[in-house]
């Protein structure tokens, strides 16, 4: 789905899906707390009416926003997950 992103960047898809409630600021502030890891990528896509994670990259990058690190709840659950794995090494 082609999207525009006017200078304010707010993303407006041709499709139509877009919350056109949402502001410009609101726009950026989503799109900063995904670029910060405090939303994840189906929550901003649902919100700004996006259908797939390319719409998604191609507006962070023309939103002038580095691309995402990964939510802190996901890298804990992935330590815990590291810790739980067996300390020995069968190859070593």
């Amino acid at each position: 789905m082609p999207i525009q992103v006017n200078s304010q960047g707010v993303a407006k898809p041709h499709s139509g899906n877009f919350n056109e409630q949402l502001s410009a600021s609101d726009n950026k502030q989503l799109l900063l707390e995904f670029s910060r890891g405090c939303q994840d990528s189906d929550f901003i896509k649902a919100t700004l009416g996006l259908e797939s994670e390319e719409d998604l990259v191609l507006l962070m990058a023309k939103a002038g926003l580095p691309m995402p690190v990964l939510p802190e709840h996901l890298t804990l659950a992935m330590v815990v997950e590291l810790h739980q794995l067996p300390s020995h090494c069968i190859h070593c």
